[in-house]
């Protein structure tokens, strides 16, 4: 099964799925794919989704992934 991208959320696949970094772990500076969400801050409701790679020198802010590198599907959309 493959990445899935719906109404700006996305269904991982079964590789991307193995790799996502779990929430509340310890620590600040965590490294890894990380699945994050965007929330309207003024009605409080859902707006997207995205994955974030931290690594290196990107370890601080992350670059999001427009593709799964399992899957190679689009996982990201303005």
């Amino acid at each position: 099964m493959a990445c899935k991208l719906i109404k700006g959320r996305i269904k991982p696949c079964k590789g991307m799925d193995g790799v996502l970094e779990q929430d509340g772990g310890v620590g600040t500076r965590k490294q890894g794919a990380k699945l994050q969400t965007l929330i309207n801050f003024k009605s409080g409701k859902f707006s997207r989704q995205w994955i974030a790679l931290k690594s290196g020198e990107h370890s601080k802010s992350g670059i999001v992934m427009n593709f799964c590198p399992f899957c190679g599907e689009q996982i990201f959309c303005e």
